[in-house]
């Protein structure tokens, strides 16, 4: 009889454990409204590559957090004539964490 109020008492902490974890991702999710899209890493590609700017803006318009005043003011922000291709990619996403307002996009991170 030992060993079933031991298995409970097991059992009964690691329900809350994992009540306490989802309680800290429910609170880590509210308190950041936004979250990276791997479709603003794809337009900053397309911007590096010296695409259209139609299609950068198609690409970004795909996420649910960029409308399309934000996506001109982010193309317009960025600077194109960047010589190299990597200060062209960091330009832009400069100019995304400027327009969100806070520095959620990684300048290092390539797809």
């Amino acid at each position: 009889m030992e060993g079933f109020w031991a298995n409970i008492g097991f059992f009964a902490f690691l329900f809350v454990i994992v009540l306490g974890y989802e309680r800290v991702l429910q609170y880590r999710e509210n308190s950041c409204p936004y979250h990276p899209n791997k479709n603003v890493y794809e337009a900053a590609e397309l911007f590096s590559h010296n695409a259209e700017v139609k299609a950068v803006i198609a690409a970004l318009m795909r996420c649910p957090d960029i409308d399309e005043a934000a996506a001109d003011s982010i193309v317009e922000g960025a600077d194109p004539h960047k010589p190299d291709q990597r200060e062209r990619y960091r330009a832009f996403i400069r100019s995304v964490n400027r327009e969100i307002g806070e520095a959620i996009y990684a300048t290092h991170h390539r797809p």
